[in-house]
This record gives structure tokens, C-alpha cells and sequence, in this order.
């Protein structure tokens, strides 16, 4: 819209529609060098004027409404759908895999247990070969039927304990939850209409003209849409004004021009989905994944120059301590401190009950961590401290965001935002 060009009133020169847009009244003229002035809205009902307005708006709005465009938006819609259907399956999938860690835990706890009563309960001192042995090292009968009462008596003992130790171990089961019925409600419900459309024509009547004609596409349109990865982008990234990265599912992370929104760089490495990009400074960018891993890329080379291991699960948010200090949180309930010189893990702070969802920097020597046990947690970096816990989200705390350096706002899958005063 803004490139089409107009007639001004008075002096009758040509200038473009977007050295008009958003004024109103008399302004100096854009186009002559000698000063004058032009009237917005005269120059705009002029009719060769509102004749170029009128026609620029249709040929948007037939744009706008163009089978091409209606096909792209169906095909977003629906492929929209397949995403969140898809990340919903896969958060359940770590979500029981943490419950399967969990058990398999209790469970080798448990099998501890029962060899420890087994070792307890002097069954070692009791087999074939060690009877055998001594049996036949005896050679008076009595003696030897003496001993072998005495076996006998110990055999019963051990009988007994080793039946106590079997009915205890019957006990120990895993109870397979039937859950054909409650497996939608775990995944959701997929809603889609039933009935069909009919098309017959479609008559384009004045009012409605009208109507397109009032909107501002300026403000509405979608730009560009930059394609290229195979799944859902899970992170974007700012690297400078001209440069965006981000990363997906489809276990990549791309480098896009935002002059002409064109992939420069698509960069492998990681073993599965990337969940979180950082940035260290103008050629250097951090990624975590559901790998368990955190990879450091050099931009001038698009080359990873190291690799970050430490975490047992998915690394979920990358934050930026300084230049040398970056967090990370995990799934595996910490959070993680490295050093990037060396590229070692200088601390690992402890406190969450569940995956740390995400961190927000206050100060250099003050971190908050939310998680999935909807807690958020202050930590001082100076001793690795958590100095207060917050309670008061219902469910998962997923985003956090600084307000200022005394106010901490925090999002949550309990539907509500809280603003904290840490004053």
C-alpha cells in the first residue's frame, strides 16, 4: 500500500502513499524544494487518489482471499493441530518416563532390601558341597547323625525364612492401570467438524467492499513466513538485527536472513529435539535438547566447539550469567552452572522436586528457576544457595520474566500469571 503514489493538491507533484500515512491536516510538502504546504485529506479525496487507495485495497484483499491463500491457511491450521497434538504426546512421554525412572528406582531399592534379609538370614552358610564336606570328613556314625540333625534343624530355620521372604516378594507388584478409557482425557479430545462446505459463488457486494476497504492491512499482514524445518520450532533466538535462529523439534537448529527471510545455515549435531537457544555473544550460541546435551556453536563457522554433558535429562532453558556463566535446567530437577572457558561444570544446585521449566537472571549473583513441582526458587550464585522458595501456582510454572530488579512475573499451566514483590 505505502509504495503507490498519490497527486498532492496545490502543486499537483507525485509523492508515495507512506509519506502521507498516519499525518492528518496541512504538512510541508514531501516533494518540493520550495516550502509549502499540503492538505492530508484534500490530497487524499482527490478522485485519481482515491481511485489508486481504492483499487490497491481490492487487489489486496483479492490477495487476501485467494484460493492459494486459503489453502496455505488450511494447511497451517491442520499441520498447527498435528504439532500440538504431537508435543502434548511426547511432554505425557516424558512425563511417564520420569514416573518409569521413578518406580525402577523404588524397585532396585526394593531388590536391595531383600538381598540384604537374604545375606542377614546366614543363607550362604547353608549348601550341598559345604554339607557334603563335612559329612564325609566324619567318620563316627553318631557324630555324623548328630550333624546331620543339626542341618536338619537349620534346613527347617532357612525353610521357613526363605517362605517369609517369598510371601514379602508376592507382595511387591506392578499393577497395569487400564487406561482405555481414560486415554483420551490424558491426550485430549480432537474436535472437527462434520459438516460439509458448500461453495456457490461468491458475490462481492458493496458493503462488503466497504468494509475490507476500512481495515488496516498495513498493520495485519503477515510479512513472511520463513519454512524450512520438518516439526515444530520449540525456540527462536535474536542473533543481531539481521539474523534470527531457531530451533526444532526436527532436531536442527537454522540460521535465517531477515533481509530475505532465507535459510543461511542449518546446523546438525544434536540426537533429538532442541528445546532452548542462548546467546554468549555475536559469534557464539548455545542450544540444549532432550538429548541430555548442551552445544556451544562458533557462528563465523557454524562449527559446535564443544559439547556440555553433565545433565541425566533433557536440558529445558539456557540462561546467560555473564560472559564467562551459563545456567542451564534440566528435567533431571537441577540446575546446572558452567564455566565457559574451560567448559566445565563448576556447580549444580539442588532444590526442585521436578524438571526446571525455566530461569530468569536478576543480578548477577541472583537466579530464579521455575519448575513442575510449581515452585519458583531463588538461588544466590554466590554461595549456590536457594534463599526463598514461592509458592503459590497450583500447576507447572513455565515462564518467568523480570519486570524489574524488586518484580518477577511468572506463567503457569494453572492459567494465571503472578507478579511477585521481592523487596
Amino acid at each position: 500500500m505505502e509504495e503507490i503514489t498519490l497527486r498532492l493538491e496545490k502543486c499537483e507533484k507525485w509523492t508515495e502513499y507512506k509519506n502521507l500515512m498516519n499525518k492528518t491536516g496541512d504538512i510541508v510538502c514531501p516533494e518540493c524544494k520550495r516550502k509549502h504546504y499540503v492538505n492530508v485529506e484534500q490530497t487524499l479525496n482527490i478522485s485519481v487518489n482515491q481511485e489508486k487507495i481504492k483499487r490497491k485495497k481490492i487487489e489486496m484483499a483479492l490477495d487476501n482471499i485467494s484460493s492459494d491463500n486459503l489453502h496455505l491457511k488450511i494447511d497451517e491450521h491442520f499441520d498447527n493441530l498435528k504439532n500440538k497434538i504431537d508435543l502434548h504426546v511426547e511432554e505425557l512421554i516424558m512425563e511417564i518416563n520420569d514416573m518409569r525412572i521413578d518406580m525402577v528406582e523404588k524397585i532396585d531399592q526394593k531388590r536391595k532390601e531383600f538381598k540384604e534379609d537374604i545375606f542377614n538370614s546366614q543363607f550362604q552358610e547353608l549348601n550341598k558341597e559345604k554339607f557334603t564336606k563335612e559329612i564325609d570328613e566324619i567318620s563316627d556314625i553318631l557324630v555324623k547323625l548328630e550333624v546331620e540333625d543339626s542341618y536338619l534343624r537349620k534346613i527347617l530355620k532357612m525353610e521357613s525364612q526363605k517362605n517369609k521372604i517369598l510371601d514379602q516378594l508376592d507382595k511387591n507388584k506392578y499393577e497395569r492401570a487400564n487406561i482405555s478409557n481414560e486415554l483420551e482425557k490424558m491426550v485430549g479430545i480432537l474436535k472437527l467438524t462434520e459438516e460439509k462446505i458448500e461453495m456457490r459463488g461468491t458475490k462481492v457486494e458493496s458493503e462488503t467492499i466497504k468494509k475490507i476497504g476500512s481495515r488496516n492491512f498495513e498493520n495485519t499482514l503477515c510479512v513472511n513466513t520463513l519454512i524450512g524445518h520438518s516439526h515444530f520450532v520449540l525456540c527462536l533466538q535474536l542473533i543481531d538485527q539481521y539474523t534470527l535462529a531457531s530451533g526444532s523439534a526436527d532436531k536442527t537448529i537454522k540460521i535465517w536472513d531477515l533481509r530475505n527471510y532465507n535459510c543461511v545455515n542449518t546446523l546438525n549435531g544434536h540426537s533429538s529435539s532442541v528445546s532452548c537457544l542462548q546467546l554468549i555473544d555475536q559469534y557464539t550460541l548455545a542450544s540444549g535438547s532432550r538429548d541430555n546435551t548442551i552445544k556451544i556453536c562458533d557462528l563465523r563457522n557454524y562449527n559446535c566447539v564443544n559439547t556440555l554433558n553433565g545433565h541425566s535429562n533433557s536440558v529445558w532453558f539456557l540462561q546467560i550469567i555473564d560472559q564467562y556463566t551459563l545456567a542451564s535446567g534440566s528435567a533431571d530437577k537441577t540446575i546446572k552452572i558452567w564455566d565457559l572457558r574451560n567448559y566445565n561444570c563448576v556447580n549444580t544446585l539442588i532444590g526442585h522436586s521436578h524438571f526446571v521449566l525455566c530461569l530468569q537472571l536478576f543480578d548477577q549473583y541472583t537466579l530464579a528457576s521455575g519448575s513442575r513441582d510449581n515452585t519458583i526458587k531463588i538461588w544466590d550464585l554466590r554461595n549456590n544457595n536457594c534463599v526463598n522458595t514461592l509458592n503459590g501456582h497450583s500447576s507447572y510454572v513455565y515462564c518467568l520474566q523480570l519486570i524489574d530488579q524488586y518484580t518477577l512475573a511468572s506463567g503457569s499451566w494453572d492459567n494465571t500469571i503472578k507478579i511477585w514483590d521481592l523487596k
